[in-house]
This record gives C-alpha cells, structure tokens and sequence, in this order.
C-alpha cells in the first residue's frame, strides 16, 4: 500500500491529476465553491436587511416594542 502512493505524489506537494479524474475533481471544486459563494451571498443580505430594520428602528423612533417578543 505504502510502495502505491510514493506515486501519486507531484513532487511539489500538489497531487497531479489527468484525465477523468481530474475534470470530475473540477467540477466538484467548482460546484462547492458556488455553493459557498451562494451562502455567503444570501448572509450578505440578510445582514443588509437586518441592518436596515434597525436603521428604521432608530429613526423611527423604536417602533412597537411588541414586535421585538416575536422575534426569533
């Protein structure tokens, strides 16, 4: 086992890869990285949102204090 993967070492720490193999690898690292990108975009704006509530909040007043016990 040990003898197989002296192999697949690039010799400069990164793993060389063709064929096959290595497009599906690109797709997967491709595909995960839009599914993190999509996350941190829709963090993006539900902080923008929440920012923006407390923006109204401060002009407005405070608003209904009832509001706020409902807020999970």
């Amino acid at each position: 086992m040990r003898a197989s993967t002296r192999y697949l070492d690039g010799g400069g720490g990164v793993l060389k890869l063709r064929g096959v193999g290595a497009m599906e690898l690109a797709e997967s690292r491709g595909f995960v990285l839009s599914v993190v990108d999509g996350v941190r975009k829709l963090g993006a704006s539900i902080e923008a949102g929440r920012r923006e509530e407390e923006l109204e909040r401060r002009e407005g007043g405070g608003g209904d204090e009832s509001d706020d016990d409902m807020e999970l």
